[in-house]
């Protein structure tokens, strides 16, 4: 708006500006060991997971946060309040958690919000960020939303080498029953 001009005492109570405080997203990508959809004690954060920020299409790329560390943790900063979708793609090995915890608007700590499974990108659903409206439970005041995580299963496998090693002790047990009713 242009052109507003008053004079020494003069008040216009019919012009109005708002701001808004920027917001900020993020929280941990882990390693669920026991594949349950929640992050346990004990269960760590996982290393050289990509995080990117989505408009709330899904498909609009705006950011890309660092790749994680040990922790697993991962934070967007300076957002303008909105919807916002969080994709994540684990290192190879991992796999999306067997179980969702859904929608990332209910604020719920340490559940993962990916929905999904497979080994490829992960995205949450969309989550709404508002001006001091965000959860304070997450240690970041009510401008950010901590609650976003995501967490990813090992896609391994040692059926194969558990099964030749107890082959092996079954014949050599054999071998030593055998010997002893020999003698």
């Amino acid at each position: 708006m242009t052109g507003i001009v008053l004079a020494a005492g003069e008040n216009n109570l019919g012009i109005d500006a708002g701001f808004n405080q920027t917001v900020n997203l993020g929280d941990y990508v882990w390693f669920d060991q026991n594949n349950n959809g929640i992050q346990d004690p004990g269960e760590p954060g996982l290393a050289g997971a990509t995080v990117k920020l989505y408009a709330a299409n899904g498909t609009t790329l705006l950011q890309t946060a660092p790749v994680t560390g040990n922790t697993g943790a991962y934070n967007f900063t300076g957002l303008t309040p909105g919807d916002y979708v969080v994709g994540v793609t684990p290192p190879a090995g991992y796999k999306s958690s067997a179980v969702d915890g859904g929608d990332p608007d209910n604020n719920t700590l340490n559940d993962d919000n990916g929905t999904g499974s497979g080994t490829g990108e992960v995205k949450s659903l969309p989550i709404t960020l508002t001006s001091g409206g965000e959860p304070t439970n997450d240690g970041d005041g009510n401008n950010g939303n901590l609650t976003v995580d995501f967490g990813f299963a090992g896609t391994g496998s040692i059926g194969d080498l558990v099964e030749t090693m107890m082959a092996m002790v079954y014949k050599v047990e054999s071998v030593k029953q055998a010997s002893l009713e020999s003698s």
